[in-house]
C-alpha cells in the first residue's frame, strides 16, 4: 500500500551508526543515514513523511523503528528482514 499523495516518500536505507569517541568505552548510537535522515526533518516541520526501507529484526532495527515512529515518519514496505541484521 503505497502512502497518500500528499506524502513525501523517501526511499533508501536505514542505518544505525556507532561512534565511539576518543576515550570512551562506551559507543553512542545513532539512527539514521540519509534517507532516514531526510524524512524525520520532514516531518518535525510538519510535512508528512514515508520512508519505504527494510528494517531488520535485531535491537539496531527495535532502535530504528522507534526512532522513526517518534518522529511521525510513516514506515512503508518495511517488513523485517529476519535472516539479516540492521546496519551492522
Amino acid at each position: 500500500m503505497m502512502p497518500p499523495a500528499d506524502v513525501i516518500t523517501v526511499v533508501g536505507e536505514s542505518l544505525v551508526d556507532v561512534i565511539v569517541r576518543e576515550g570512551s568505552d562506551e559507543p553512542a548510537l545513532h539512527p539514521g543515514r540519509s534517507p532516514a535522515n531526510v524524512a524525520v526533518p520532514l516531518s518535525r516541520l510538519g510535512q508528512r513523511a514515508a520512508l519505504i526501507t527494510q528494517i531488520g529484526t535485531d535491537s539496531y532495527g527495535a532502535l530504528l523503528r522507534a526512532h522513526l515512529e517518534t518522529n511521525g515518519v510513516r514506515l512503508v514496505l518495511a517488513e523485517p528482514a529476519d535472516a539479516r541484521r540492521a546496519g551492522r
